[in-house]
């Protein structure tokens, strides 16, 4: 991935992808836009060998199902600062974890922060006020 120095739009929603992100996409510094939201199973409900209809969208990608739960990891830590082109980013609907660093604020172009649905705790650091562009922010659970 790092050898792609001129990707401004990374598309990769609904994919069932699972695993960490690499490192290496935190290099991608003409990257503009990076969606990787709805890994796991986008489908709207699955049967259990029970016969049980569950709807997986609010069921997080229960394993039990079989079902994909999705990227998992840390995504708005530091490395995510390496990214100062990024205009839009949605990684709603996953199993990231952890905080978001202070140094979101590097992100000047940053518009979109869309986060919704991990396991993202803490604050909501004062850094994200200096974000001028912003115009939505979605990191409800």
């Amino acid at each position: 991935m790092g050898q792609l120095s001129t990707l401004t739009y990374l598309r990769l929603q609904e994919n069932a992808l699972s695993g960490t992100v690499p490192d290496s996409i935190f290099g991608l510094s003409a990257l503009e836009l990076l969606y990787l939201q709805y890994q796991y199973n986008n489908d709207w409900a699955c049967t259990r060998s029970s016969g049980e209809v569950v709807n997986i969208y609010f069921s997080e990608g229960d394993a039990t199902n079989g079902m994909n739960l999705g990227l998992i990891g840390k995504i708005l830590d530091d490395n995510l600062a390496n990214l100062t082109s990024l205009r839009d980013i949605r990684v709603g609907y996953n199993h990231f974890s952890g905080t978001i660093s202070p140094k979101i604020s590097h992100l000047e172009n940053l518009g979109i922060l869309r986060a919704e649905n991990n396991k993202i705790r803490g604050s909501i650091p004062d850094e994200i006020t200096m974000l001028e562009n912003i115009s939505e922010i979605w990191l409800q659970d």
